[in-house]
């Protein structure tokens, strides 16, 4: 039992996630999902000119593809510093640079259930890096660039779904 009160009930190290429960004040029995190492994760918004890079992957969770922002978890490689965390994600999963990368903010992808934050990073790429075949993780399957407008009408119509993405869109202001 953690200092706070919460009770790890399940839990398995690769991925790291494990189910806590806690008595809330009320009496009731609350749950919650702690996924990673403790360490927040990182979105990135990684822009050129006037536009957005999204890359496309596979989420089983729902069972399709989806256009997101680059993402991931941060590692103890990073040293906790979610700009670190962000520079490595996007390089993994698109071969790409990010150039001076700066906090604008954090989302919690599900209050209710889910425990972690996610870092939102913005950034810049370099106009003559083009990304090619997906990084090397192996996640991504597809990477593009897309300007305001393409953006929104891949919200409208359902391609860019994920609340990560939607929520850094929306504080560094593409939505």
């Amino acid at each position: 039992m953690s200092g706070d009160g919460w009770v790890t009930v399940w839990g398995t190290t690769e991925p790291p996630i494990r189910v806590e429960r806690a008595t809330g004040p009320t009496g009731l029995e609350l749950h919650r999902v702690v996924v990673g190492n403790a360490l927040p994760g990182a979105v990135v918004l990684a822009e050129r000119d006037d536009e957005v890079l999204l890359v496309s992957q596979y989420r089983p969770a729902i069972g399709r593809r989806c256009w997101e922002l680059p993402r991931g978890f941060a590692d103890h490689s990073d040293g906790g510093d979610p700009l670190v965390a962000a520079a490595r994600e996007l390089f993994e999963e698109t071969g790409l640079v990010l150039e001076g990368s700066r906090s604008i903010g954090s989302v919690y992808p599900d209050t209710g259930l889910l425990a972690g934050a996610v870092a939102i990073v913005a950034g810049t790429v370099a106009h003559d890096d083009d990304p090619g075949d997906p990084g090397t993780d192996g996640e991504v399957d597809e990477v593009r660039w897309v300007d305001r407008h393409r953006f929104r009408s891949m919200v409208e119509s359902g391609e860019i779904c994920d609340g990560i993405s939607l929520g850094a869109a929306l504080v560094g202001r593409w939505c």
